[in-house]
């Protein structure tokens, strides 16, 4: 799943009752995390949700095509949390 990114592992949550349970879990998160080196442990702080955490530290080229809609996509989850 590491290597799909958001969009199809938000399509593959839509699927069936298995991919939702798989995607809603957090280990799920922490692996990919771990696995697009976004989170090392021992270096970084354990985050309170994974799945945040992700979404809060995109990674070019696997989670958006470019910088500019990644930071877009950042910009706007900020905004929506001091909102």
């Amino acid at each position: 799943l590491a290597y799909t990114g958001p969009q199809v592992t938000s399509a593959l949550s839509r699927t069936n009752k298995f991919w939702y349970g798989v995607t809603q879990e957090e280990s799920t998160w922490r692996t990919m995390c771990e696995e697009l080196y976004k989170w090392k442990e021992g270096e970084d702080e354990v985050p309170d949700s994974w799945k945040d955490f992700y979404k809060y530290n995109p990674c070019v080229p696997i989670d958006y095509r470019n910088v500019h809609s990644a930071m877009n996509v950042v910009e706007m989850a900020r905004n929506d949390l001091v909102a």
